[in-house]
């Protein structure tokens, strides 16, 4: 386990803590808790939490919001928070693939811009080089004629040369075609970094997201059967604290935890 997932899980454990120390009647678990974060520490060294400071200040902050007459307040505060942390993640890849791919992007605007000239380049060639072939062969014709066949030889030489001119264009349009697709390999490879780091940020939101939810549900439902004990009657059922099941919510969470499919 990384250090930041250590620092997360302990983090979570820390957090659903300070939920029951608020709640009566949880000491057992709270000596629970006390020994997994024991063994936390003592199998991964000495770490701290990046984000506790607060955090019991904070609990109490959210439960004197609950006692306010709009209940919803808390909640979407939470879900505010979580939208705007993954929103901040999928902003930081996209800068990071952009980022990754500029100089790339222009290499293969370049290419594109140089095989475009080559190929109209190519199209005015052959006609070109017929032209060249008839005034060189006249030019070369008539030095032999005048006796000067060193020359001739030089301008038939010439019209050999000016014949490879259309091989190396297709030459060098293969080459960049080639280069082309060594980019975008390279474009690839850096959208597969971006995806991983991605990936692990979005591990870390998630399980401080669950754990959130966790200690939620686990300091609700403590408190909860802490006062139907008291009262001696229900108030209230398991599956009404979570969502319903014909929810988009529910079948998310179901088809990610229950079967761990895509």
């Amino acid at each position: 386990m990384s250090k930041a997932l250590v620092e997360n899980e302990l983090f979570n454990l820390l957090r659903k803590k300070d939920l029951l120390l608020q709640t009566p009647g949880c000491q057992e678990q709270i000596t629970k808790l006390d020994i997994l974060i024991g063994h936390l520490q003592a199998t991964h060294g000495p770490v701290q939490p990046k984000h506790h400071e607060g955090i019991t200040s904070m609990n109490s902050e959210l439960l004197e919001n609950l006692t306010v007459e709009d209940r919803e307040i808390p909640g979407q505060a939470i879900s505010d928070t979580a939208a705007k942390a993954f929103s901040a993640l999928q902003q930081k890849r996209e800068r990071d693939y952009a980022a990754a791919c500029a100089d790339f992007d222009k290499e293969l605007t370049a290419l594109a811009g140089e095989s475009a000239d080559l190929e109209a380049e190519s199209k005015r060639t052959p006609e070109r080089l017929a032209s060249v072939e008839r005034v060189l062969r006249f030019r070369a014709d008539e030095l032999i004629a005048q006796g000067e066949p060193e020359q001739a030889r030089a301008k038939l030489a010439e019209l050999e040369e000016s014949k490879g001119e259309l091989a190396k264009i297709e030459q060098r349009r293969a080459e960049i075609a080639e280069r082309c697709r060594q980019v975008e390999a390279e474009k690839k490879e850096a959208l597969r970094r971006t995806a991983e780091d991605f990936r692990e940020a979005s591990v870390l939101l998630i399980r401080a997201t669950e754990g959130a939810l966790a200690s939620i549900l686990d300091g609700t439902r403590d408190t909860l059967n802490s006062l139907e004990a008291q009262i001696g009657a229900s108030v209230y059922q398991p599956g009404d604290l979570t969502a319903d099941e014909k929810s988009p919510t529910w079948v998310t969470l179901n088809r990610l935890y229950a079967g761990r499919t895509r």
